[in-house]
């Protein structure tokens, strides 16, 4: 009777070695997981194990952190709430209370910059981001605050944070999905007024992540070519030729590559000094598609090479009136000022 009492005691401290073996290796995962932005995945394992140890504090309290760090501020307070209720030791409640200061700042934030105070929420925001690492979610809350205060330039610097954060790593979470469409409604707001240097800087990033996505190469190849870097836009838009494997986007890609194409063979004639061939090339594209800068300057350039004077300050002119009502005045705006001897104002 002894020995059978004996080897219950053995195989129930076998089976709960083998639950703490196993619970151990989740942590390990969570922590992993978190460490690398994959928030969601590592929630779900924190969710499994807490309906385990639903009493233990550190588990609690890494749980909360990981809710936190995932947005999930709600949720964060009541988990961290529930972690000092389990009896934490100093240590542990030290760290508990750091990450309620910290989800408390970021809700009363939220809440300011849902009622119209950027600036109170950018004090509560910058005060935890200026003493921790807190990076996707501290990013995220700068950026939408200084988007309310009109501050671009330091919002669009906080979505490409994000962005850079997943330089090296196949996740994408909602952070960075977030701050990719940011970034790429910035690129397309200065694709708009003509700034076509900041737009590929832009994808130039978004590129150094989405190593394998044929659609970014495509639009990055595409505004070189805005851009007249001829050479450059064939090279990204073949290479979004290669990595479109599926043939997905191969019409949009083919386009912008006759687009380079032939105003590569029009650019090559227009050195040779052999004007008509070289309008002739740029006209396959002008008369097609719609009217660009590049497009016109091209052009422009060729009517001149054929003495025809007034059709090239015409063109001139459009590229003028082109970028009339903005701020942001780009390379073809004073190269047709220049061209027309006109003062720029």
């Amino acid at each position: 009777m002894k020995a059978l009492r004996y080897n219950i005691i053995i195989i129930l401290l076998f089976c709960l070695s083998l639950v703490c073996s196993n619970i151990g290796s989740k942590l390990n995962q969570a922590m992993e997981l978190t460490k690398n932005g994959d928030f969601d995945a590592a929630v779900a394992i924190y969710r499994e194990v807490v309906s385990i140890e639903a009493d233990n504090a550190l588990i609690l309290n890494n749980y909360g952190w990981t809710l936190f760090k995932a947005d999930s501020l709600d949720q964060a307070k009541m988990i961290l709430e529930a972690a000092l209720q389990a009896n934490p030791g100093r240590q542990i409640k030290s760290f508990i209370e750091n990450n309620q200061v910290m989800v408390q700042k970021f809700l009363t934030g939220q809440k300011l910059l849902k009622s119209g105070n950027p600036k109170e929420a950018m004090l509560e925001f910058k005060e935890i981001t200026d003493k921790n690492k807190v990076k996707d979610i501290g990013y995220k809350y700068l950026a939408l605050g200084y988007e309310a205060l009109e501050k671009w330039d330091e919002a669009k610097h906080n979505w490409e944070e994000i962005i850079t954060l997943y330089e090296n790593s196949s996740v994408r979470n909602h952070f960075y999905q977030l701050a990719r469409k940011k970034m790429d409604d910035y690129a397309q707001a200065a694709i708009k007024i003509g700034n076509y240097e900041e737009a590929i800087r832009i994808y130039r990033i978004i590129t150094t992540v989405e190593k394998n996505l044929a659609g970014s190469f495509n639009t990055l190849g595409y505004f070189l070519f805005l851009n007249d870097d001829l050479k450059e836009a064939k090279e990204v838009l073949e290479k979004a030729q290669k990595l479109d494997r599926a043939h997905v986007i191969q019409d949009s890609i083919e386009t912008n590559l006759f687009m380079v194409t032939t105003f590569l063979a029009g650019e090559y004639s227009l050195r040779k000094e052999n004007y008509q061939s070289a309008l002739n090339e740029f006209l396959k594209v002008t008369e097609r598609y719609p009217e660009t800068d590049v497009g016109l300057k091209y052009l422009a350039l060729s009517y001149e090479g054929l003495d025809e004077k007034k059709k090239a300050d015409e063109l001139l002119q459009r590229i003028a009136y082109l970028h009339e009502g903005n701020s942001y005045k780009n390379k073809y705006y004073h190269f047709a000022i220049a061209k027309l001897k006109l003062e720029v104002e």
